[in-house]
């Protein structure tokens, strides 16, 4: 966002002019993010992730301390889905910040401004400023976004439950066969009878099917020629399975695989999730020991419900960028 475009923003209290644009730097997210405290007039819903909650935790307490008097003092209110582990939780002290309500899974950090503006944060590094977010005052996306937040909001659970949670927390079964990896993704996939979603980091995605393309890609090829609708969102763009999905898409008449990019749009990403008809999921990522990866299968309709809404964020993110550049 240029100083120019920055400044019209903060001038119009975030109305004027309508974009979705990508931001750079810390500064101007900062920037933005306090004139946003300083113009709300009814609230602000937010999502943070582990790693953002650490971070915030560890550097602006004192700010957000202040920040929500001023917002007491004007009856501006707040809430807060945080995915809180052992670790943020003993350095949590900031209960009235606003309504909060624990969520496992979460991927990504986003608020919304009275209902109409939206902006999501990117951290590229641990415990290190964002470096990148993106700003939108598209009624579209944010009423979008703000469903998504409704729908994480109505899933989250108190604190008092939580701490219980990790109080009695337990190890959960992983796959870390390499062979097994694969077979479990090769059977996930042929099993889909509607739908399936994989949101992977390009890096994980080859070293899952670094000897197992053409049975992969085979199976995919099937499901498309029984009308299952398949969506991919991969973190950078890789030549050679752009090159691998084409020719499955070419190969099928009606049905396509839709493939996007997030590139830009989210931050540190090293893991493989794929979705099967809303009820089975396969997560798969790289285990303690460098170089092994874990796979981790769940029939639990809450954490595959939370999967498929941060599914959905990206995708709209992605389809809305994409809309305005092409438009511009």
């Amino acid at each position: 966002m240029d100083v120019f475009t920055l400044n019209q923003i903060k001038e119009s209290r975030q109305y004027r002019p309508i974009i979705t644009e990508v931001i750079h730097g810390w500064d101007q997210i900062a920037e933005l993010s306090l004139n946003a405290v300083e113009i709300c007039e009814k609230g602000f819903d937010s999502v943070w992730d582990a790693q953002f909650t650490t971070f915030l935790l560890s550097n602006f307490k004192e700010g957000f301390s202040i920040g929500r008097r001023r917002m007491k003092t004007r009856g501006i209110k707040s809430r807060f889905v945080i995915e809180f582990t052992q670790e943020n939780m003993d350095a949590f002290d900031l209960y009235d910040l606003g309504e909060i309500r624990h969520l496992d899974g979460i991927r990504g950090n986003f608020g919304i401004m009275d209902s109409r503006c939206y902006m999501m944060y990117i951290l590229l590094t641990e415990n290190q400023p964002p470096t990148q977010g993106v700003f939108s005052n598209f009624k579209s996306l944010v009423e979008k976004q703000q469903k998504l937040f409704e729908q994480l909001w109505s899933m989250g659970i108190s604190l008092p439950s939580r701490i219980k949670e990790l109080e009695h927390q337990n190890d959960n079964f992983v796959i870390t066969n390499p062979d097994e990896i694969e077979n479990e993704i090769i059977y996930l996939i042929e099993q889909s009878r509607k739908e399936v979603l994989v949101f992977s980091s390009i890096k994980v995605l080859n070293q899952i099917l670094a000897k197992g393309n053409i049975a992969f890609l085979t199976t995919l090829t099937h499901l498309l020629k029984k009308d299952v609708h398949i969506k991919f969102l991969i973190d950078y763009f890789d030549g050679p399975w752009v090159k691998a999905i084409d020719s499955v898409n070419k190969a099928t008449k009606n049905n396509h695989i839709q493939l996007a990019f997030v590139k830009g749009l989210v931050g540190k990403f090293d893991e493989t999730v794929i979705i099967s008809d809303n009820k089975y999921m396969f997560q798969i990522k790289p285990a303690e020991n460098r170089g092994q990866l874990e796979g981790t299968y769940s029939e639990e309709k809450h954490q595959i419900f939370v999967q498929e809404i941060m599914f959905e964020k990206y995708w709209n993110e992605v389809d809305s960028l994409s809309n305005i550049q092409y438009n511009k």
